[in-house]
């Protein structure tokens, strides 16, 4: 199976991007290292210590899973 393009995200990102859509807490299963790489691919922001998703991180959830 090809590698998944990085424009697209995987099942922690997208966990992790409808848990900030929602403002619900981040689920255990995504771990800090997935938060950090949504941080790095423009997903999310962190404005006064809370997380937001950014009209970036919006596009991603709406991509089709290949």
């Amino acid at each position: 199976m090809p590698a998944r393009p990085s424009h697209v995200p995987n099942y922690a990102e997208r966990l992790g991007l409808q848990a900030v859509l929602t403002a619900q807490p981040i689920p255990g299963s995504v771990g800090p290292r997935t938060v950090s790489r949504l941080l790095e691919k423009g997903w999310i922001e962190r404005l006064d210590g809370r997380l937001r998703i950014t009209e970036a991180g919006i596009d991603a959830l709406k991509r089709k899973i290949p």
